[in-house]
């Protein structure tokens, strides 16, 4: 074989092996380019946005053009290799090897033709051009994808078959095409915890984009203020007293009862009592009391903010399945649950639900969730049908009603009523085991 020759076979081997490199890149930052992206790229304008947009609506169809053009290229560069490196390197080895290696020279060729072809295949054809894919994805995506969608059109026969195939095995060992989302809740935590972890994200930012997934699985009985803790007034109370008391309490609504609480008749705001005034000395509370709007403890809180929006609302009522009022919950409840604790003027001085003190056990006001709890401090309990606050499962423990001082055990926590508001449980002290005593069970 003359060198002519050889080179001109060389650079067709090295032209095939980096279309194959081309072929598998584009496959790798197919994969890697994030589909919530692809739109802004076609919104900027990106030359080859459209088309891998496209291409991304059928993930078989593309992999499948990728494979063809990865396999016909490897395949062709080794067929050169092997028809045109053997033929050459097999004079040169019957030129130096000594006698008793003659019979070995035609293995010895062909051995050393596949293993370069090997090494130059998987660095210049998979290794370099999938690690430069990765790094990449978004220019190398946009860059290749026209010229995947032509490669497609002209293998379009074959394409076809090799998607039906592959679709038609995979639904034989059961792993046909789910729709699942492309990003899971999961995901995307984990990859703030991993933005985070780089400074991409700080610890609030953090907290905020996970208080947003927890507001869509939680239920307004989690959120709402108990009907122990509800303030409200008898709808015969005279307008001008009723002023005095939302001044004091500072209060900017307040649900009108007719005889109990489970007769709710509205709901007033003060800014309109105040008007109503203003006009008349003695306003009759109806003028100025709006429509009562009514919940089930059941429903979702992201559901009740749209409703309330919708609404134009501020406040509702929440009822159990039996019609029961069991608690009120406000915009400023739900909003909490995704930035935090807001408080005003009239909260400064207010006590905090649950008290960390210095020996690091917890005093706990008894309408204190036992979800919160549990996602705060880790507490053992879980809400049932039958209790979902701290009070309430320290009763059910007890089974009566309960005096100051009495203490439950449950999983190593001592749970200590310390106060009482009547019959109800207002404080409970939690002493939480020490890691030694946990470490010793």
């Amino acid at each position: 074989m003359n060198f002519n020759a050889l080179w001109g076979e060389l650079l067709a081997i090295v032209v095939l092996v980096l279309v194959s490199g081309f072929f598998s890149a584009s496959e790798i930052a197919f994969v890697a380019v994030r589909r919530s992206r692809i739109p802004q790229l076609v919104a900027e304008g990106r030359r080859g946005a459209a088309a891998l947009a496209t291409l991304k609506e059928n993930p078989p169809h593309f992999l499948a053009t990728a494979q063809i053009g990865v396999t016909v290229a490897g395949a062709m560069a080794s067929v050169v290799a092997g028809a045109g490196t053997v033929a050459f390197i097999e004079p040169v080895l019957r030129a130096i090897a000594p006698t008793w290696l003659l019979p070995w020279v035609d293995p010895i060729a062909l051995s050393g033709t596949v293993l370069f072809m090997s090494y130059f295949t998987l660095v210049l054809g998979e290794l370099a051009p999938k690690s430069i894919a990765l790094n990449r994805a978004e220019q190398l995506a946009c860059f290749a994808a026209p010229v995947i969608r032509g490669f497609a059109w002209l293998c379009a026969p074959a394409v076809a078959v090799l998607t039906r195939s592959t679709g038609a095995i995979t639904r034989l060992l059961g792993a046909g095409h789910i729709d699942d989302p492309f990003v899971s809740e999961d995901e995307v935590k984990h990859m703030v915890h991993e933005g985070t972890e780089a400074g991409i994200f700080d610890e609030a930012e953090r907290k905020l984009i996970h208080s947003i997934f927890e507001f869509t699985d939680t239920s307004v009985r989690e959120v709402m203020t108990s009907r122990s803790e509800i303030h409200a007034v008898n709808s015969d109370i005279p307008p001008a007293a009723l002023a005095k008391d939302l001044i004091e309490t500072g209060f900017s609504r307040v649900p009108v009862y007719h005889g109990d609480l489970d007769h709710i008749v509205g709901t007033v705001h003060i800014k309109d009592l105040f008007r109503a005034l203003e006009r008349a000395p003695s306003p009759k509370l109806v003028e100025v009391m709006h429509p009562a709007y009514f919940v089930p403890d059941s429903m979702q809180i992201s559901d009740l903010l749209r409703e309330l929006q919708a609404r134009r609302l501020h406040l509702a009522i929440v009822l159990n399945e039996f019609g029961t009022v069991i608690g009120l919950v406000t915009i400023e409840d739900l909003l909490e649950e995704i930035v935090g604790e807001i408080r005003d003027e009239f909260d400064v001085d207010e006590e905090l639900d649950i008290q960390e003190l210095p020996d690091g056990s917890l005093l706990v006001r008894g309408t204190v969730t036992l979800s919160d709890l549990h996602d705060k401090y880790g507490l053992p309990v879980e809400e049932t049908q039958d209790y979902s606050t701290l009070a309430g499962f320290v009763l059910a423990r007890l089974k009566r009603i309960a005096k100051g001082g009495e203490a439950i055990m449950h999983d190593g926590h001592k749970m200590t009523v310390v106060a009482l508001d009547g019959r109800r449980i207002s404080k409970v002290r939690i002493e939480r085991p020490r890691k030694a005593e946990l470490a010793a069970v």
